[in-house]
């Protein structure tokens, strides 16, 4: 890795700032500063805790590569791929549910505008795919970073999803919090990027320093390729080494990193009031018609905070530190908080004011009006300070306003460091041995591929007459001739596959992914109701993952109704209880909270499902036809069930198409205990499991309902 240039020559001017004592913008230290911080950070991730060559050995394992480097085979079933694969199929099978809530006293309508806006532009913004992909990040580094920003052009906040390699949170951070006293995000612009964005001067020279390893870039030499042989041993060498271009690529790039801190300096404005002049001796000024002359005098002084919500964003090159303004591109407030909205409102508050109720001149009470009997208001208008404050305030409760707009997810936690682990460190240990076994297993299978052929002196075969493809040997001696043969090949090893599956076994108990969640029947467990009990036990332990993605689904809610409330200038259609309406998101203003159903995304088990259904039908709030319409019966099949006469025979036709026997039973024992029960109108005889009327259903507001309904939305 390229070394960063130091910070020499100014270090007793940067000396006495600290996360906490932040240069002031334009400070001629400011550049260093933010280059110090962002060492501080990027030494604590790479060099002491080792995290870049860490998850560029987890992702080569993941990606089934070769590393010389590493004892490790060159054959075998990767089921780490497998694991990791099949945890972010299940995390994220369905679109997550949840709703909009606010704490103030704020209408329904907006709340359900709200929500209805989140669905729509979770799926107009393809955020399930997104989802996977931060899934997939989550499990195979350890952590996941999403980043949230707006977009003008498309009037729309989106959500980024970075790679660990490139944030790096302050040191000393826990558990991945992002209540940090600072962070760096951290990428790589071509020049003229830099310029465009930042107005930088075209005679100023921007120097080229990327590094590909910084961020970890050589991850895109893993690339599959066609089988080859390797050596003479025959063995298919699943990745190939392709040359890398990336040199021709990135060479012509700068690092650019922008360095999130919390800034709680303040400033002093003065206030002023319009009060009477007074002269150089302190006497009361008047005109020439002796009225007071009046004039704005300041009164007092009035400490504010100089960044609101104390969020601010330095943006350096580093490689301009000593060429051009410091190496600060650009110094600016939290740029996702919409302070022209902020500066509208106050000044409409300045010349308009806010409405206040008229007070009778002579009882001091608020005037009621004669013919409504409501209160009279009238507009007053608010001095700067004031009118400021309460600017500020309107956009001060929303989620963003004092954030860094980043969401940091760990997969498995360590609560010794901020970062999270992956799952892979558990495994590749037996990974690594199950490829070892495999490999000499392959091997040995190749030499029973070409046996040893013995062919006794004297035979009369010349060596000119041995090949190793199919024919015939001419003028054989007859006497030496039952002795050409091939040397017998020893068995294979007794017990193998037993060892493979005994491997697999240990992999998904250390992974917390058994049998049933990946839809493989547990050896010697038939009973449904075992099933059930292995499934739910599986989907406790995935529990914390399933918060995981909650998490994730809650952030990305909440920065969105955040950036809706600032940024939202243009009017939106949106559909709510099936009618369209229309809406203005700065109109809105309130706190609001993203409160995510937990295990939305998850899937519910088909087994459990089915057992829900059978206890529907035993309160009776299913008919048969519904119950095996639920059930995935055949129609042809409803059809001859609903017209057999007896209860076993009907069950038998049930069996026959694939319900579990188990099933079958608790649905005979329910009707044999109910006559009638659940039956269509118009059939059979009590006792049979028909009846002519239909019986009365529960009722759905009893505790047992409740349970049952409840009990629907169980994560399998």
């Amino acid at each position: 890795m390229k070394n960063i240039p130091t910070t020499t020559g100014e270090d007793q001017d940067i000396s006495k700032f600290n996360p906490g004592n932040i240069p002031p913008e334009g400070h001629h230290a400011l550049g260093r500063f933010c280059v110090k911080l962002w060492e501080e950070a990027r030494d604590e991730k790479i060099i002491n805790l080792d995290l870049h060559k860490r998850w560029l050995d987890l992702h080569a394992r993941f990606r089934n590569v070769k590393d010389t480097n590493v004892v490790y085979p060159r054959v075998g079933a990767n089921y780490l791929f497998k694991i990791i694969l099949s945890f972010c199929a299940i995390l994220t099978e369905k679109y997550p549910k949840g709703e909009i809530v606010s704490d103030d006293n704020i209408p329904k309508e907006q709340e359900k505008i709200l929500t209805a806006d989140i669905e729509h532009w979770w799926i107009e913004q393809e955020l399930q795919n997104l989802l996977y992909a931060s899934c997939l990040n989550m499990l195979l580094y350890g952590t996941t970073i999403e980043k949230f920003v707006f977009d003008a052009k498309t009037n729309t906040s989106k959500v980024i999803l970075r790679d660990p390699f490139n944030f790096f949170p302050a040191p000393g951070g826990r558990l991945c919090n992002m209540n940090l006293p600072y962070c760096c995000d951290a990428y790589f612009l071509e020049p003229w990027e830099i310029r465009d964005r930042f107005d930088v001067p075209p005679d100023v020279h921007i120097p080229i320093d990327a590094d590909e390893h910084l961020f970890g870039l050589d991850r895109e030499t893993v690339t599959g390729q066609k089988t080859q042989q390797a050596g003479t041993d025959n063995l298919p060498s699943t990745y190939a080494v392709i040359p890398s271009s990336r040199g021709r690529r990135r060479i012509t790039k700068s690092l650019v990193v922008e360095v999130w801190v919390k800034d709680y300096s303040t400033e002093k404005i003065p206030i002023e009031e319009k009060r009477q002049a007074l002269d150089n001796n302190g006497n009361p000024v008047f005109d020439d018609q002796g009225r007071p002359v009046t004039t704005m005098m300041v009164v007092e002084e009035k400490e504010r905070e100089l960044y609101p919500g104390n969020i601010r964003k330095i943006t350096i090159c580093p490689a301009l530190l000593d060429i051009w303004n410091g190496g600060v591109l650009d110094d600016a407030r939290n740029p996702n908080i919409n302070w022209g909205l902020i500066e509208a409102r106050k000044q409409y508050l300045m010349t308009i004011g806010l409405p206040s109720p008229v007070l009778d001149p002579m009882t001091g009470q608020p005037m009621l009006d004669q013919r409504t009997g409501e209160q009279v208001m009238q507009e007053i208008p608010l001095p700067e300070d004031k009118a400021e404050e309460v600017a500020i305030d309107s956009l001060r409760k929303t989620w963003l306003f004092d954030r860094f707009p980043f969401s940091a997810t760990p997969s498995m936690i360590d609560t010794t460091q901020w970062w999270g682990f992956s799952i892979i460190e558990q495994l590749e240990a037996l990974q690594g041995k199950q490829e070892s076994v495999v490999t000499k297993f392959f091997a040995f299978l190749d030499l029973l591929m070409f046996p040893m052929l013995i062919i006794p002196a004297g035979s009369g075969i010349k060596d000119s007459q041995i090949t190793n493809k199919p024919g015939i040997i001419l003028h054989p001696t007859t006497e030496t001739a039952p002795l050409i043969r091939y040397v017998q090949a020893p068995n294979p090893p007794q017990g193998l596959l037993e060892w493979l599956q005994f491997v697999l076994y240990q992999m998904d108990i250390v992974s917390m992914s058994p049998e049933v969640t990946e839809g493989r029947k547990p050896k010697g467990v038939s009973a449904a109701s075992a099933i059930i009990a292995l499934q739910d036990k599986a989907s406790t332990l995935s529990q914390p993952n399933v918060w995981k993605v909650d998490e994730l689904t809650r952030n990305r809610g909440n920065a969105h109704v955040s950036m809706v409330l600032n940024f939202g200038t243009k009017e939106q259609p949106i559909k709510v209880d099936n009618e369209f309406t229309r809406f203005l998101g700065i109109d809105i203003i309130g706190k609001f909270k993203y409160y995510v159903e937990s295990g939305s995304s998850a899937p519910i088990t088909k087994v459990g499902r089915r057992q829900q259904y059978v206890e529907l039908f035993r309160l009776g709030a299913l008919t048969v036809r519904s119950l095996l319409e639920m059930l995935d019966i055949p129609a042809k099949v409803i059809e001859q069930v609903l017209e057999e006469k007896s209860v076993p025979g009907a069950l038998q036709l049930l069996v026959s198409v694939g319900l579990p026997v188990e099933m079958a039973q608790q649905i005979y024992q329910i009707v044999m205990q109910n006559p009638g029960m659940g039956a269509e109108t118009g059939g059979g005889k009590p006792g049979e499991g028909m009846q002519t009327s239909q019986p009365t259903g529960p009722n759905i507001n009893s505790e047992r309902m409740k349970t049952v309904y409840q009990n629907m939305s169980t994560v399998g």
